[in-house]
């Protein structure tokens, strides 16, 4: 939110509720299929993984993905190699149909993506696909009303820091008209060369350590590792770890959303919003000077 100038004296601070733009998130863990059995895994055949989405209108989406047990040939002796992606599915946009920029940018409101990630056991003979994690996660932006507290530092209004803002969840609600989702990576269906990636490069060699390698062919999950994530990198391999896992990535994506928000969709103090009329502020002043009746 952008500071506001005002002359009121500093031992004045404000109470103010407006609405705020929020990232909803609804994940569930899919049934997986392998396609390709045990057998042909010593043929360095890949095992193929698929599974059913159910979007949030009903509609079904397939997904499906490659899991080779060949090791990467630049790597040294590991006993267990993890690889991860994730996939875009369940969105309306038709990239087929002549649109500009801005209107291919905005017609994504919903998502949702399908996180994968499965580990292989090398310290034996035979490679072993040990574990298989798929969650798919829809994501669309809700509206909630927001309690903030702000006050005076060199004439000017800013949040007060110290009182983070609060929401109200019992006021979330759809957004209406709906808010384009921010493009995040690669694995957008609106990848455009002029979009970077707005999660940290970190490279494969980075991410190797007490005979664990992780190979993801997207930074969403490779971020999530420490030193650069709070998730330990061996836990990618357990299944009673898949649900924070999960929270992380979610986490992750609703705060690069909201810092992109705020930068896409930020209005002048003359611009108009296209949006419905947000309600007025309600906001409370409040003047914290001594004061004594004589």
């Amino acid at each position: 939110m952008p500071s506001l100038t005002s002359e009121i004296d500093r031992s004045i601070t404000i109470e103010a509720i407006m609405p705020a733009a929020t990232l909803v998130s609804s994940c569930k863990k899919l049934t997986v299929t392998d396609i390709i059995g045990e057998e042909e895994w010593l043929e360095r055949r890949p095992n193929e993984l698929a599974a059913e989405v159910t979007c949030p209108d009903g509609t079904t989406a397939h997904w499906n993905t490659s899991a080779w047990n060949t090791l990467p040939y630049e790597l040294p002796v590991v006993n267990w190699v993890i690889h991860g992606k994730n996939d875009a599915k369940c969105y309306e946009w038709n990239k087929s149909r002549p649109s500009t920029y801005d209107l291919i940018y905005a017609s994504l409101t919903t998502l949702t993506e399908v996180y994968s990630w499965y580990q292989w056991n090398y310290s034996s003979k035979i490679p072993m696909m040990t574990s298989k994690h798929v969650w798919a996660c829809d994501y669309s932006w809700s509206r909630v009303m927001v309690t903030i507290s702000m006050l005076m530092t060199n004439g000017e209004l800013i949040i007060d820091h110290s009182k983070p803002p609060r929401p109200n969840n019992s006021t979330l609600r759809s957004w209406d008209p709906p808010l384009p989702l921010p493009y995040i990576d690669a694995m957008d269906p609106r990848a455009l060369p002029e979009l970077g990636i707005a999660y940290p490069m970190v490279t494969s060699e980075n991410i190797m350590r007490e005979g664990v390698f992780i190979r993801s062919s997207t930074d969403a999950l490779r971020a999530l590792v420490q030193p650069w994530g709070e998730i330990p990198i061996r836990d990618m391999a357990d299944p009673e770890k898949e649900e924070s896992i999960i929270k992380a990535l979610t986490h992750n994506r609703a705060v690069l959303s909201a810092q992109l928000l705020s930068i896409e969709h930020r209005l002048g103090l003359n611009q108009t919003s296209t949006a419905e009329a947000l309600p007025p502020i309600e906001a409370v002043f409040i003047d914290h000077n001594r004061q004594r009746i004589v």
